[in-house]
């Protein structure tokens, strides 16, 4: 996850890429018309090669 990846790998973490990622995967949703609605560190993993993943879509609700 997003919130432990500083105490796990030795390399510092790329900010301005990791926020590019968020974007993008929000303007994503947003195109579909949904909202993602818990957009937390918890609710991002992230592989090794520091690509983020959002996670945990039960929140996620279409725009009225």
């Amino acid at each position: 996850m997003l919130q432990y990846r500083h105490e796990d790998v030795p390399y510092p973490l790329g900010i301005d890429a990791c926020m590019h990622g968020i974007c993008t995967a929000v303007k994503h949703l947003h195109s579909l018309r949904l909202a993602h609605n818990s957009l937390k560190p918890t609710n991002i993993a992230i592989d090794s090669d520091d690509n983020l993943i959002l996670l945990d879509f039960g929140s996620c609700r279409r725009f009225s």
